[in-house]
C-alpha cells in the first residue's frame, strides 16, 4: 500500500503544480505500485504542501472502484465517458480509434495496436473519488505498445498496465493523452511515454484525482 502511495503521489507531482514538468524528448517512465518507493515510509498527509493534500487519502483505493462497489455515481459521473476518441500515430498523424462494439469507415482497434494485448474493458464506475463513482474509459494492456488517445471533449483515462507498456507520443512537439480531465494509471507494470513533449491532461475544473490544475 505505500508503494500505491509513492505511485500516486509521484504522478500529482508530475501533473500539478508541485513537480517540475517533463523536458521535450525525454522519456517519461510512469511507475505503478511494485516500483521502488522514493518516498519515506512514514509521510503524511500534514507533510505534504497544502496544494497536495487534498489527494492524499486516494492512495489507500489507488483510485480505481472495486468491481462490486456500492458506491454512488456522482451527478458528473457521465463526464468520465469518451463516446469519440482519436489516436495520435508514431509518426504525427491522427486516425480514429475503433471502439468495441462500434462500427467504423476507418481507424485502429486497440488490438491491432497493440498485437492483441491491450483491451477495453468496461466504462461504467471505473472511478472512485470522494465516495462517488465516475465512469472512466479504461484499457488493459500487457507488455505492449499502446496508442497516443486523445479527446477532443474530456472524460477520464484509466489505463490498467501489466508487465512493461510504452506509449509513443507521435512527436517531441505533441503531448500525450491531450484532452482528458484525468488520467489514472493502475496495475503492477510500468507505462514508459516516449517521443512526447509531456503529459497533458486536465484543465475543465474536473473534481477528479490526478486531473491537473
Amino acid at each position: 500500500m505505500k508503494k500505491l502511495s509513492a505511485l500516486l503521489l509521484s504522478l500529482l507531482l508530475l501533473l500539478t503544480a508541485c513537480g517540475t514538468p517533463a523536458t521535450p524528448g525525454d522519456a517519461v517512465t510512469l511507475p505503478t505500485p511494485n516500483d521502488e518507493i522514493l518516498v519515506e515510509e512514514g509521510l503524511h498527509a500534514e507533510d505534504l504542501p497544502e496544494v497536495c493534500r487534498l489527494w492524499f487519502d486516494l492512495a489507500e483505493t489507488s483510485g480505481a472502484a472495486d468491481k462490486n462497489s456500492k458506491l454512488p455515481l456522482a451527478s458528473r459521473a457521465d463526464e468520465g465517458a469518451c463516446n469519440y476518441l482519436a489516436v495520435r500515430l508514431p509518426g504525427g498523424t491522427y486516425t480514429d480509434l475503433i471502439q468495441e462494439g462500434k462500427l467504423a469507415d476507418e481507424g485502429v482497434t486497440l488490438a491491432d495496436f497493440s498485437g492483441g494485448r491491450a483491451k477495453q474493458e468496461g466504462s461504467y464506475g471505473q472511478l472512485a473519488w470522494n465516495g462517488e463513482l465516475y465512469h472512466a474509459f479504461t484499457v488493459s494492456a500487457a507488455d505492449c505498445t499502446l496508442p497516443n488517445l486523445t479527446v477532443p471533449d474530456g472524460g477520464i483515462l484509466r489505463l490498467n498496465i501489466s508487465g512493461d507498456c510504452t506509449v509513443d507520443g507521435g512527436g517531441t512537439e505533441y503531448a500525450c493523452f491531450e484532452g482528458f480531465d484525468c488520467l489514472l494509471v493502475t496495475g503492477d507494470g510500468t507505462l514508459t511515454v516516449l517521443n512526447a513533449a509531456a503529459l497533458d491532461c486536465g484543465g475543465r475544473g474536473s473534481p477528479h484525482p490526478l486531473a491537473g490544475a
